[in-house]
């Protein structure tokens, strides 16, 4: 089973603070992406991440995979920096408690 992760603005805000919005797109190319944007202190600009993901459920685990994408939809502004993930896998394995098992790996630059 495959779906996009990362649709809900409010859980992600749960492990990271510094997400300040997100939205879901539907892009001719890539298909759903999410765009997020990340508050940061000053003196440093906002920081954003336009990527694409989907999710792999093979029980007890749901792997998600992240990379980032180019659409013209969103296109890189003066207003904040672009991350780039060359690669995020992350993996999470229920054990029967209200809480996962988070592994993430994420390669950026």
């Amino acid at each position: 089973m495959r779906r996009m992760c990362c649709r809900s603005g409010d859980l992600n805000r749960e492990w990271n603070k510094r997400i300040s919005s997100q939205r879901m797109l539907t892009d001719h190319t890539h298909g759903d992406i999410v765009h997020q944007t990340y508050a940061l202190p000053w003196p440093l600009k906002t920081r954003e991440l336009l990527m694409k993901c989907s999710n792999t459920i093979s029980r007890p685990y749901m792997t998600s995979r992240c990379q980032s994408v180019q659409s013209d939809m969103v296109p890189v502004s003066a207003d904040a920096t672009r991350m780039e993930i060359l690669a995020s896998v992350s993996r999470r394995q229920h054990l029967g408690t209200r809480q996962p098992v988070y592994h993430p790996h994420q390669f950026a630059h």
